[in-house]
């Protein structure tokens, strides 16, 4: 009897080991591919000013002068503080190595959401799914890229899969804490960064589908630990943040046709190889009638397309993107799961090297389309270097590059006060574009930096450009760089 015990434990103990080396053979690899070379490029832009917003509101009590409340897509106070006190410890690499643990983190619960789905009620399929869908978010380039910037992307993803998880581990418990759990980690998503909204809908149906399978104590305590302490959270922040959201929503809709052909490029261009995958595993799954297992996640998968093609939104889909291929991947995991198991060995075997054939290619297209992502803007480092060194504590700044030119000069100018972006300005009772051309005849900034980059504001750059004339004189010049000074002093290149 004890040897049969043993035995038993040792089975246990060898499949426990066998599935811990086969995640860790996917978790380790991705913490090396986002660590190496954070140091890429220059900040983004987006990567800037955050870091700005953290570093004036935790150190200098400053959350309103540049009123983030009213652009940014989530609560300032949040992820800007975090990368903040990233950046304060290791710079720029800092605030990346910090989203890097997320990316990580957001691999380990793909793994966990895929084993815990059961989309064939039957577990022998859960572990290669589980590996399968991990592998494809793990090395997707788009998510690589978006898990080294600085931004408030993969912390949000994190948040909403860790928040389903809770909801469907919820039910094999006999409390309420991972439904209060679930509730909290998916309002946090939501106030990090407001996109999460979207899924909002479709998370409840799902949701509501699934507690009317679970027991009327469940139900009782998904209503009390998870519904009711969500929307009171959404409810508290609509009375006290509701008109800053309506006025970035308003923002945000261009709709502007133009964009559709761009739209769709960048869907394809970095989703392509799942986009693919997921068409083949769809046709399988119909064949074998079991579509209507993956209705959900093909729901949450297709959010991200539909919200940009449909208000003809470019901006920031080649980081939402990502969300549609975590969607996706279980649809591919589960497939190619069960087409692995298949009774005839020659299928099995054919499916299985197939499945390697195709990881192969996977990763083989990871490094050229990585460095496209990572090299998407110019890098600043010769110009950041150039101005760091000629401008004098308090020196006043017009930078058209914007965001990662104020952070490089934040200790000498003491943004907002000394340093001015073509965003916003408000110069001798004025805020319009004539308060920047006010502003040049009366010699107001010691530098100008343009760029001509900026197409929103080429018109206004254009007017920039014909006011210096004679008033200030070119110092620096490196590619679409231009610095212009006020001063005799400081004229070298």
């Amino acid at each position: 009897m004890l040897k049969t015990i043993k035995l038993l434990k040792n089975k246990y103990f060898r499949k426990v080991n066998k599935e811990k080396f086969l995640f860790y053979l996917i978790i380790f690899p991705a913490l090396i591919v986002r660590i190496i070379n954070l140091n890429y490029n220059t900040p983004f832009n987006d990567e800037a000013i955050y870091v700005v917003v953290g570093k004036m509101g935790l150190f200098a009590n400053d959350w309103w002068s540049y009123g983030a409340r009213l652009w940014m897509a989530g609560l300032p106070y949040l992820y800007p503080s975090l990368t903040a006190m990233a950046y304060q410890v290791g710079g720029i690499i800092g605030s990346r190595l910090l989203n890097v643990f997320f990316g990580v983190f957001l691999v380990e619960e793909v793994y966990r959401f895929t084993r815990m789905l059961n989309i064939f009620n039957s577990k022998k399929y859960n572990l290669p799914a589980a590996l399968i869908a991990s592998f494809i978010v793990a090395f997707s380039y788009v998510g690589i890229f978006v898990s080294k910037l600085a931004t408030y992307d993969i912390p949000t993803y994190f948040l909403m899969l860790f928040s389903i998880n809770s909801f469907i581990k919820a039910n094999y418990f006999n409390n309420g804490k991972y439904y209060f759990l679930a509730a909290v980690s998916l309002l946090a998503a939501f106030l990090m960064k407001i996109v999460t909204a979207l899924f909002f809908p479709v998370l409840f149906i799902l949701s509501v589908i699934e507690i009317r399978k679970r027991n009327n104590f469940h139900k009782k305590l998904w209503y009390l630990y998870g519904l009711v302490p969500f929307v009171l959270g959404i409810l508290f922040y609509a009375l006290f943040f509701g008109r800053d959201i309506l006025i970035y929503a308003s923002s945000q809709t261009t709709r502007d046709s133009d964009f559709l052909q761009s739209i769709i490029h960048v869907i394809w261009e970095n989703s392509y190889v799942t986009l693919i995958m997921s068409c083949i595993s769809l046709y399988i799954l119909l064949l074998i009638r079991r579509v209507k297992s993956v209705l959900g996640l093909l729901a949450l998968a297709l959010i991200i397309p539909i919200f940009h093609i449909s208000l003809m939104r470019y901006p920031t889909l080649n980081k939402h993107i990502y969300l549609t291929i975590i969607f996706l991947s279980p649809i591919i995991g589960y497939t190619f799961a069960y087409l692995m198991d298949s009774k005839n060995k020659i299928i099995a075997f054919v499916i299985r090297l197939s499945v390697l054939v195709l990881a192969i290619i996977y990763l083989a297209i990871l490094p050229k389309n990585l460095y496209r992502l990572e090299h998407d803007w110019i890098n600043t480092a010769n110009l950041k270097k150039f101005l760091s060194t000629n401008v004098q504590m308090g020196d006043k700044v017009l930078a058209e590059t914007g965001a990662d030119v104020v952070l490089s000069l934040y200790n000498k100018t003491y943004p907002p006060g000394n340093i001015f972006t073509l965003d916003w300005i408000e110069y001798s009772g004025m805020s319009d574009d004539t308060a920047y051309i006010q502003a040049i005849r009366d010699k107001y900034f010691d530098y100008i930096e343009l760029d001509n980059k900026n197409e929103a504001k080429k018109e206004l750059a254009m007017k920039i450009l014909t006011e210096i004339d004679g008033r200030y004189k070119l110092i620096y010049e490196e590619g679409f760089f231009k610095v212009y000074s006020r001063s005799r002093e400081n004229s070298e290149r």
